[in-house]
């Protein structure tokens, strides 16, 4: 496998339809905390936060220029305890993707948008 050292990832834009409950979401299950942005010009909001080394950030649709309904991609976040995640998930207007069985160390997800999102045990 070939590396590129000029090459890094560095955040992911997330487009949302409803900011209240993505930002509610998003900080109750991957404690996350959210600065508020405005763009130049009066172009709108965005919410930045960090999931180190990994920039999160929040766009509203009408920004992002986003229409697909069906997203190609999954997010993988890794958390410290999956089983105790399902209940914020859940509290938060998320929905879980497939039965959870006690002891499972990987979960996916619906944010209150319909993103999927994988969460899996950090190890």
């Amino acid at each position: 496998m070939s590396t590129n050292s000029q090459v890094a990832f560095s955040g992911i834009t997330i487009a949302v339809k409803d900011m209240d409950r993505m930002k509610n979401f998003y900080s109750k299950v991957l404690s996350l905390d959210f600065e508020k942005i405005e763009l130049p010009d009066n172009h709108g909001t965005i919410y930045s936060g960090s999931c180190y080394p990994i920039q999160v950030q929040l766009c509203p649709l009408q920004i992002s220029g986003v229409s697909g309904r069906d997203y190609r991609h999954q997010i993988e976040f890794k958390i410290p305890d999956v089983s105790k995640a399902i209940s914020t998930i859940k509290k938060n207007g998320g929905r879980l993707r497939n039965k959870f069985v006690p002891g499972m160390v990987t979960i996916s997800v619906f944010d209150p948008d319909g993103n999927s999102l994988v969460l899996s045990l950090n190890r």
